[in-house]
């Protein structure tokens, strides 16, 4: 079933705006269909551009977090040379 954007971002935990920049006119042309519902239009997004979206999130999500604990470890490296 498809999802929308907003289901997308809770999902996967970024922001509305970060898969908004990723959608090209290529990609929404491939996998995005428009919902209208009371004259509020709705984007939607097919499970293959879904996949695709997971894919290019995950990564930036390991990274960060890989980022993150290279942060912490300098910083207790740091503490621990100028204890000694």
């Amino acid at each position: 079933m498809p999802k929308t954007i907003k289901e997308l971002s809770e999902e996967i935990g970024v922001s509305k705006q970060a898969i908004n920049r990723f959608l090209t006119s290529d990609f929404r042309r491939q996998h995005v269909t428009t919902k209208t519902d009371n004259k509020v239009g709705a984007l939607l997004i097919d499970k293959s551009g879904e996949a695709l979206i997971k894919k290019r999130f995950s990564t930036d999500n390991d990274r960060q977090q890989t980022d993150n604990l290279l942060s912490v470890y300098s910083k207790d490296s740091l503490k621990i040379s100028k204890e000694n």
